[in-house]
């Protein structure tokens, strides 16, 4: 659907388009439900590759929300997706953006090396470095 919307609409209305729908799966990663964090997730992971009328900003909303998601849950699956995203988008992105690679491993080596962190962000932090070694 987004890239037949990339095809048929105007640059402007598709950009509109785009925002909306991101908005619609931000919501789900940050939903309620555990069916709509992985939705979500899923979702921007395999609107990566899609077309976008700005690949930077799409990439960079992606990275943020992936993000903000693995610091705000504790469900070992549902880190082991979103570590699974992130290095998915790493890795498929057409956008050469290493601003939020750097920080995610800033990040990860910080909970590894951080006196009593909490299990959950030790996996993700071990879940993030695999992914993105890979």
């Amino acid at each position: 659907h987004v890239e037949t919307a990339a095809r048929e609409l105007s640059l402007e209305r598709f950009a509109k388009f785009e925002n909306e729908l991101y908005q619609e799966i931000f919501s789900f990663v940050n939903g309620n439900t555990l069916g709509e964090k992985i939705g979500g997730i899923l979702v921007i992971r395999e609107l990566v590759e899609c077309t976008s009328a700005s690949a930077e900003d799409k990439v960079g909303k992606f990275a943020k929300a992936l993000s903000t998601a693995l610091n705000a849950n504790t469900d070992f699956a549902l880190i082991e997706l979103i570590a699974d995203a992130l290095g998915h988008m790493a890795r498929t992105s057409p956008v050469s953006d290493v601003e939020y690679l750097e920080f995610e491993l800033s990040r990860a080596l910080g909970w590894l090396r951080g006196p009593k962190q909490s299990t959950y962000r030790r996996f993700a932090a071990c879940t993030v470095l695999q992914q993105l070694a890979t």
